[in-house]
Formats: structure tokens, C-alpha cells, sequence
């Protein structure tokens, strides 16, 4: 029993098994229609398509299983997927079966399940044994992977992924030209010519596993783990290396340097020559700033400088968080300058004489340490503002890769779901042929159709591979939409919309996905930039065209700010254009929004009087 909701697949595999003299074939194009007829028939075996409008086949295949003599049952699918494999097989199928198999081995492998046995396309088999098993031990280019290091097997993950050098960079916390160096030593290594046979490569190496999971590797070690600490006394080092700055600042050096010549009457000789150690020491007051301001601590004693303590506290000031150091500092600043030196003339001066210098000294000291505090303060509020612009990029980047990868998503199940059926079905029907005719020209002619077509399958099948690497998991088992899923659509949108119109039943497949694309978008996007507005979705078609206006009122509430790219818009005009067609959109004179889609119609026989004007006209 064959179980498919295309006729031409049906009609194929009656065909190729009917040539059997041991087998008879009965077809059925429902999933509710193939448990009725099993249940009366009591087929031997059972081919059931995994996907199919109403109930798919794993449905089924489950529903065989409560049934006290169930039937040997095999899947049916133009890709071997691997997860529904898996699943198949754990829900009791006997078989898994792709439909460009060969007409030759088809009624052979149909015997077999009769006999009990287990039967797997090649391809299947092979899908399986990677799923359970990774790959197999002796594939070179897998051993290839496998010698790889941690670091490049966690890159090469996330080529496969999809990433792009930067985002790898920022996930792994390297700079992009490490993150460079590693993917070209792992495609040397993997003795591949570019990303995509990497990624291919790393998923048959296991690497990838199911959507929403990835393997563990050893946790990863930032850049700056390995970065040689910094000196003791350097409290503030900030984390970049020395610059022309940290080595030197001639005019403050200078400047110091004059404020001793000035001061320097009656002082001895050790004094001005500890003095002017501490105005040379300011050369490097932005990398030692903690030892440059205590070497200055006895010249501020010794000499009545100025720019030496003032340069130093300020240095510190800038750069250190430790508030308590800073005032400790400070008073230690501002009691060198006030003491008199020798400390055994304190007695002359006069105790409160030099109580209010100090006070007046701590206010002078407190001067450039609230200074160097606020120049930190601006600088961690550019920093701060740095980061909420690149997380706003980042953000903003990510936006479009989930938008790209829904696309890539969508192309990889119309792939899958569209064009992949088409070609199979052009295998079972040149299988078909194949069996059925004596002329020895005909029968080559479609064995070079159905090898052609086989060779198409498997390059789709690779396509589809990566294309859902990085745009999502498998496709889902329901069939792609259909004008016939408009109402529900329409209905189930959350907003309040009318469908109006109607459209010939018979329109082609990719037309019909133009027309369900366009509204679902239109309804996505009044729901979000036009929330509490009415939708009108007014289908309409004459003579030479066919076409879809959704329109939505002003809204009645304010929309929340959600980021859009304009992609959505862009993706159906392309699909208007590929089927010369025309794609409009833009804000209506009453503040709302109209999307229009308009694409040409050639029925072959069309009814008298039946002619829906235009919106337009």
C-alpha cells in the first residue's frame, strides 16, 4: 500500500511495484484515508510519505502501532533528514525509503520488509550512522578535525554556525586578526578551499549537534589572562601599554624644573638634588604615579615646590580608585609642605601658624586630587558611552543575522518542501517509464532523466545542508502554505481583519506562496507598527492578472519601538519580480498603510462573466 498525497508519486511507485508479478499495489492520498483502508484491506505493507497535508505520516505510523496486527510500515521522503529518521524508526518504522530510489531495487526492498527485514536507502543508512555514531573512525578528513586544538575546533564550530570573523572574535573575546589567523590555519590544516566545506566538514565531524544544543568544550581563557601583571606600586594601571605619554611630557618636566631654579635659594646640595630626581620622576607619573608622588614627598619637604606635588596628586588622582589613598596622600601632601624644614625650627614658627597653613595646604592638595577624579569620571562616561553604542551595533547586527537566518530558514524549507518534491517527482515518473516501456530508446532516455535527477537531489540536498546551519533547524512536517490557509491565517492573526474576494483555486504553487507570504507579512507588520488598527486583506483577479491589497487604518495607541531592517518588504518584492509580477507599499492618505501585490494571470479556459474589477480602476 502506498500512502501519498501526490498523485504522481502514487501513480509512479503503482506503477514500478505493479511490474512485480508478486506484488499488488493499492493507493491512498490522505493519512485519515491510508488508516481506514488499512484497517479494512490488511496490506502487507505500508509506504508512507512522512509529509502530508492532513494527517503526516508519523501520525499515522503512530496510529498503526495501536492496532493489534499493525502492517510493516516504511517512510517515504525526498531528504534524508536524520532526526526524522530517528524518529520514525522509534515509532516502529520498518524502513526508511527516499523517492529517487532506483525502480530496480524499489520492488527488492519492498520484499524485504515483507520478509521482516529492516530496509535503508544507502543515503538513510548513512544518516543514521552519523547521528549514532559521529562519523565513521577512518574518514581521513574527519581525522583531519579531530587533530585540530580545542581553540580551532571551538572557531570551526562557529564557522559552521554561521559566524562571521567578528562575531567569533566577540564570542570568544579575541581580536578579529587572531580570530583570522585561527580559521586559516584550520583551513590548511583541514585542507579545505573555503568556509563552506569547513562547515560542511564540521558537521559531519559531529561538531554540530541539534537545534537549541552545541557540544562543551574546556572553558575558553580571555586575551588578557595571560597579560603580565602590573608593577606593585602602579595602583592605577589602566590596562594599556606605555605610549610616548607614559614616557614623558617635556613641558611639564620643564615646567618643574623652573619651579626649582625659582625656589632653590639656600638649599643645600642633597636637597636640590633630590628635587630635581622628583621633577625627572614626573616623566613617568602616568605609569608609576604611586612611586613618582612618594619620591616627590621629601622634595615637597626640602624645597617649596609647587608643580611637583600638584603633577603627581593629579597623575594619581586620574588614575587610582582607591579614594582612601588618594586622601591619605593628600595630607601627607599637604604636611610636607606645611612643616617646616629643619623639622627643629617647628619651635620657632609657631604651632598655630602652621596649623593654618596646613589647612589652607589641604584645600591646595584636595585641588588636583578632585581634579584627576573628575577627568576619570569623564573618561569612564565615554567609555560607558562607547559601550552602549557598540552594544547597540551589536545589537542592532544581530537583529539582521536573525532576520537573514528566518530567510535563509524559509529558502531552505521552500527548497526542501518545493523544488526538492518537483524533482523527485520527476525520478519516480522517470522511474516509472523506465519499467513500464519495451522501446529501448525511451527506456534509456529516462534512465539518463531519473540519473539527472538523482545527481539535482543530492546538490539540493547539500544546499539545504548549510543553508540550515545557519538559518535554523529542519523544516517542520506541513506542507508549505497555500491560498487555502488564508482564512486561518486571517482569523488567527490576532488583529481585527476581514478577508474579502476570492481567487481561482487552480493557481500554481509558487503563485499561491507569493499571495499567503504577502498577506502573513502585511498582518505582521500592522500587528506590530500599527497595534488596535483594522486590516482589510482584499483578494481580487480579472482576465490578465491576479493580485492581493491588505490595508490597515491609522492605529489607535501608540506602537512600540521594535528595530526593523525593511527585509521582509524587500523579500516579497523579489518574490513579486520572480514571478513578473509587481510588489507596491506605502502609507495611505488617512495615515494608515496599503501593501499591493499584482502578478499575471493565464487561465486556460476562463468562464464567461466572471471579472472582478480592479481595485485600481
Amino acid at each position: 500500500m502506498v500512502v501519498d498525497d501526490e498523485a504522481l508519486v502514487r501513480s509512479g511507485f503503482e506503477l514500478i511495484l505493479s511490474a512485480a508479478d508478486d506484488i499488488d499495489v493499492v493507493a491512498t492520498a490522505t493519512g485519515a484515508e491510508a488508516v481506514e483502508t488499512i484497517v479494512r484491506v490488511r496490506p502487507d505493507v505500508v509506504l508512507l510519505d512522512i509529509r502530508m497535508p492532513d494527517t503526516d505520516g508519523l501520525t499515522v505510523l503512530r496510529e498503526l502501532r495501536a492496532l493489534d496486527a499493525p502492517p510493516v510500515a516504511a517512510m517515504l521522503t525526498t531528504f534524508d533528514s536524520d532526526e526524522y529518521i530517528l524518529t520514525a524508526l522509534r515509532s516502529g518504522a520498518a524502513g526508511f525509503i527516499l523517492k529517487d530510489t532506483a525502480p530496480e531495487q524499489l520492488a527488492h526492498l519492498v520484499r524485504t520488509l515483507d520478509a521482516g527485514g529492516v530496509v535503508l536507502s544507502p543515503k538513510a543508512s548513512s544518516a543514521i550512522v552519523d547521528g549514532a555514531h559521529g562519523v565513521a573512525e577512518d574518514d581521513p578528513q574527519v581525522r583531519r578535525v579531530r587533530l585540530l586544538t580545542d581553540r580551532e575546533r571551538t572557531v570551526l564550530r562557529l564557522i559552521a554556525e554561521g559566524l562571521s570573523n567578528a562575531d567569533i572574535a566577540a564570542r570568544l573575546h579575541l581580536s578579529p586578526g587572531t580570530v583570522k589567523d585561527h580559521a586559516s590555519s584550520i583551513l590548511g590544516k583541514l585542507r579545505v578551499s573555503g568556509r563552506v566545506q569547513a562547515a560542511l566538514l564540521a558537521q559531519r565531524a559531529g561538531l554540530l549537534t541539534a537545534k537549541g544544543t552545541e557540544r562543551h568544550h574546556p572553558p575558553t581563557t580571555r586575551a588578557h589572562d595571560h597579560e603580565p601583571a602590573a608593577p606593585a606600586d602602579a595602583v592605577p594601571r589602566r590596562g594599556r601599554p606605555p605610549t610616548r605619554r607614559d614616557l614623558g611630557n617635556p613641558m611639564i618636566v620643564l615646567l618643574a624644573a623652573a619651579d626649582l631654579w625659582w625656589n632653590a635659594e639656600d638649599v643645600k646640595t642633597y636637597e636640590v638634588t633630590w628635587a630635581a630626581a622628583a621633577c625627572a620622576a614626573l616623566a613617568l607619573r602616568r605609569r608609576f604615579p604611586l612611586t613618582v608622588f612618594l619620591i616627590g614627598v621629601p622634595a615637597t619637604l626640602f624645597t617649596p615646590l609647587m608643580v611637583v606635588p600638584f603633577a603627581s596628586l593629579y597623575a594619581l588622582a586620574a588614575a587610582s580608585r582607591n579614594r582612601p589613598l588618594l586622601a591619605v596622600c593628600a595630607l601627607v601632601s599637604a604636611a610636607a609642605d606645611a612643616a617646616p624644614w629643619p623639622l627643629g625650627d617647628y619651635a620657632h614658627d609657631g604651632a598655630t601658624r602652621t596649623l593654618v597653613d596646613f589647612a589652607y595646604l589641604i584645600a591646595t592638595a584636595a585641588a588636583p586630587v578632585f581634579l584627576g577624579q573628575l577627568v576619570q569620571a569623564r573618561q569612564d562616561a565615554a567609555e560607558r558611552l562607547l559601550e552602549v553604542e557598540e552594544a547597540r551595533d551589536h545589537e542592532r547586527q544581530l537583529h539582521a543575522q536573525n532576520l537573514l537566518a528566518r530567510e535563509r530558514a524559509q529558502l531552505a524549507r521552500e527548497m526542501h518542501d518545493v523544488v526538492s518534491h518537483q524533482v523527485s517527482l520527476i525520478a519516480v515518473q522517470a522511474g516509472a517509464l523506465q519499467v513500464s516501456t519495451t522501446e529501448p530508446r525511451a527506456k534509456a532516455a529516462a534512465h539518463t532523466i531519473r540519473e539527472l535527477s538523482v545527481t539535482t537531489l543530492d546538490e539540493l540536498r547539500h544546499m539545504v545542508t548549510l543553508l540550515r546551519m545557519s538559518g535554523g533547524g529542519a523544516s517542520e512536517l506541513a506542507p508549505q502554505p497555500t491560498l487555502a490557509d488564508l482564512r486561518r491565517l486571517v482569523d488567527g492573526s490576532g488583529i481585527h481583519s476581514t478577508l474579502t474576494g476570492e481567487l481561482p483555486a487552480d493557481l500554481p504553487a509558487p503563485v499561491q506562496r507569493t499571495l499567503y507570504r504577502t498577506v502573513q507579512e502585511a498582518l505582521t507588520n500592522a500587528r506590530k507598527h500599527a497595534p488596535g488598527s483594522r486590516v482589510t486583506v482584499h483578494l481580487w483577479h480579472d482576465l490578465d492578472h491576479i493580485g492581493v491589497t491588505v490595508t490597515n487604518t491609522p492605529p489607535s495607541r501608540p506602537a512600540t519601538p521594535l528595530p526593523g531592517a525593511h527585509l521582509g518588504l524587500i523579500g516579497l518584492r523579489e518574490r513579486a519580480d520572480l514571478l513578473h509580477g509587481h510588489f507596491d507599499s506605502g502609507p495611505t492618505t488617512e495615515g494608515g498603510f496599503t501593501v499591493s501585490l499584482t502578478l499575471p494571470y493565464a487561465p486556460e479556459a476562463q468562464p464567461s462573466g466572471r471579472r472582478e474589477s480592479h481595485p485600481r480602476d
